[in-house]
């Protein structure tokens, strides 16, 4: 496996088909980086406590109608959570299928995307569900035990440096374990997806194909997630440092300006400030989004491009 082509083809199909950026939006975590605030008013239009007038209205309607407004506030919630869930569903699905089209030659468009997004919408939502359970059974199995011995010898034993001592080894080595099946379960979690959305498999076919590839490509697995944890990494720390920058000098500007300018026009430029600052960072989170998911669909597929069975013969070159 040529680590720096899988690099290089990942980025080039994120690039160059920019109708991926929509799905790569839930993928990637997109949202995460909407950067709107408003400012703090210093007018006569906010309360005695310094928050808006208008705040204060909605805080005191919603204590005169508690019920109205907690319903009101979970249907909003579960129509959003719907919303991105169903949308990111969609995409996972979608990104997988047209990137392996594209590595095949093929034609994708937004439509044939969103298409094969919502042909596998429920399998991929009912083999998420499987997995997200699957992954509570280590968290189980050693943080229950974990605990107990930890509540054990805090009982037994008035020592605090044997507490400290038992408390540490066993904090240590379930921390360990943990992490070892976290980073396992994310690797098979990766290539089952494929197994599910490319070798149209059955969910528990599809988790279980994803463990052998896994299994059988142990070493080259690791060295393609620690290369993606690498820039996964470096990008993090780029756009935290930008997104910090940006957050200071927006604060600093709102300030100047809210002592210069009526408490409505801060918040509007506040808001239009925002927005455009956050489309770059939305839209750069947007297009790592596809790239990862179109780096390790491309890794899958050359993990699972046939290879001759070990000791078959090999025509010699020479004469």
């Amino acid at each position: 496996m040529n680590y720096g082509d899988l690099i290089a083809d990942a980025f080039r199909m994120a690039w160059r088909n920019r109708y991926l950026w929509f799905f790569g939006f839930f993928i990637g975590g997109a949202a995460g980086y909407f950067n709107v605030s408003v400012p703090p008013s210093t007018e006569s239009s906010t309360s005695a406590s310094g928050v808006p007038a208008w705040l204060v209205g909605i805080g005191g309607w919603a204590q005169a109608n508690i019920a109205l407004a907690v319903a009101l506030g979970a249907v909003v919630f579960v129509l959003f959570l719907v919303f991105f869930v169903g949308l990111t569903l969609v995409s996972a699905g979608g990104l997988v299928d047209s990137v392996a089209a594209l590595s095949r030659g093929e034609r994708r468009s937004f439509a044939s995307t969103w298409r094969a997004g919502v042909r596998n919408l429920w399998r991929v939502f009912l083999y998420s569900l499987l997995f997200s359970l699957i992954g509570l059974v280590p968290l189980i199995v050693i943080a229950g035990p974990a605990a107990l011995g930890i509540f054990g010898v805090v009982s037994a034993t008035d020592s605090v440096g044997l507490r400290v001592l038992f408390i540490s080894i066993v904090g240590l080595v379930a921390l360990v374990l943990l992490l070892v099946i976290t980073v396992a379960l994310y690797l098979v979690g990766q290539l089952a997806l494929r197994e599910l959305v490319i070798g149209g498999r059955g969910i528990f076919s599809a988790i279980g194909g994803g463990y052998r590839l896994f299994r059988r490509n142990l070493g080259r697995t690791i060295v393609v997630w620690l290369i993606q944890l690498a820039i996964a990494l470096a990008v993090t720390a780029v756009l935290f440092v930008v997104t910090f920058v940006i957050g200071i000098a927006q604060t600093a500007g709102f300030f100047a300006l809210s002592s210069a300018a009526p408490y409505p026009l801060v918040v509007g430029v506040a808001v239009v400030v925002g927005l455009i600052v956050s489309l770059p960072l939305i839209l750069f989170a947007a297009i790592f989004g596809v790239f990862n998911h179109a780096y390790w669909t491309l890794a899958y597929l050359q993990l699972t491009v046939e290879q001759p069975p070990r000791g078959e013969y090999s025509p010699s070159t020479s004469g």
